[in-house]
């Protein structure tokens, strides 16, 4: 029974992960200005590039450590009251 329960904790995390990565670069990559990944590639002065780089992934990197500050806070009062409603 042990076992089984730490097979599915880590087939959820390597779930979790793996979405984590995949929408990255698709959420970078939507928004007001089409960017097109061709376009990041190839010309490395373009407004593209720019907004990329500078407005879109910081924003994005942000948001992943702001949620995981967030969890691993409200895990951490969740271990320090130890109320599971926390």
């Amino acid at each position: 029974m042990e076992i089984n329960r730490l097979t599915k904790r880590k087939c959820l995390l390597i779930f979790s992960v793996s979405i984590l990565f995949l929408s990255v670069p698709i959420v970078s990559i939507i928004g007001a200005y089409n960017i097109s990944l061709m376009a990041l590639l190839n010309d490395t002065q373009s407004i593209q590039n720019e907004i990329f780089w500078n407005i879109r992934l910081p924003r994005v990197i942000l948001a992943i450590l702001l949620g995981g500050s967030l969890a691993w806070s409200g895990a951490v009062i969740q271990g320090i009251f130890r109320n599971p409603i926390v």
